[in-house]
């Protein structure tokens, strides 16, 4: 089974056992940030989503932005969509496409990016808002 299906499946479970005083909002709208990652640390990575008309929209701090809708027929708070990392930027994905799987789990989303020679699979937490 491939990595990406054994992680999507890892995450169901865990989404299952969950109890109702354990759960949040499930909504995904929000700033989180990067606590873990396949592509290496980045302790100042993270990524913004906001409701669109049909979708929400994605956009990461570190130059790649994108668009996922709710998935209603699965009993997982997860969204699917596709993106692209912003043209001209350091980057080695720089100007390409990918497929974006969004699975929130509480206070958890588990983010995974597939494309030509990519596979990115992170963990977020929620941003703390900053204090003054």
């Amino acid at each position: 089974m491939k990595r990406s299906a054994i992680l999507l499946v890892v995450l169901g479970a865990a989404c299952l056992l969950e109890t109702p005083s354990q759960a949040q909002d499930g909504s995904i709208v929000g700033v989180w940030r990067q606590v873990r990652s396949n592509a290496g640390e980045c302790r100042t990575c993270q990524i913004e989503i906001a409701k669109g008309d049909a979708s929400f929209d994605v956009r990461a701090n570190n130059g790649w932005s994108g668009s996922v809708r709710a998935e209603p027929a699965d009993d997982l708070a997860t969204a699917a969509g596709g993106g692209r990392w912003r043209p001209g930027g350091t980057s080695p994905h720089s100007g390409k496409f990918f497929r974006l799987r969004l699975v929130n789990q509480g206070s958890r989303l588990y983010l995974l990016m597939s494309g030509t020679g990519l596979q990115v699979e992170a963990v977020f937490e929620r941003a703390q808002p900053n204090s003054i």
